[in-house]
Formats: structure tokens, C-alpha cells, sequence
């Protein structure tokens, strides 16, 4: 199956963020401030779970 790209969001400084769309899917890469904030589930050992604000500051720590 192909993953062709459909849509493309180009990074934008007031989003902080850029965004491409394929058939299932939504990539998005930037601020991880920014797109953690957007985030509410994690996949951990292959289950989705939901995300913490804990979880959330200690990914931001790592970063």
C-alpha cells in the first residue's frame, strides 16, 4: 500500500509547526510545545494510553 502524499501544510512561524496528509495519515513536525499541546494519547508498548501532564513535562524535560 502507498503512502503517496495527498495535502502539505508548509512550516509556518506563527504555527510553529509543518503538516503532511496521506490516505490515513497526518504528520506533523515542529515545536514539541507546540505539538504537545495537541497531543492526548500515547503509544506505549503498543497500546494507546491516555498522555498526562506529567508525562507531557517530563517529554518536554528530555527535550
Amino acid at each position: 500500500m502507498s503512502s503517496l502524499k495527498i495535502a502539505e501544510i508548509p512550516f509556518d512561524s506563527n504555527r510553529k509547526m509543518m503538516s503532511v496528509s496521506t490516505k490515513h495519515h497526518l504528520y506533523s513536525k515542529g515545536a514539541p510545545d507546540v505539538l504537545l499541546k495537541k497531543c492526548d494519547t500515547l503509544l506505549l508498548n503498543g497500546k494507546k494510553i491516555a498522555l498526562s501532564s506529567m508525562q507531557k513535562e517530563h517529554i518536554l524535560k528530555q527535550n
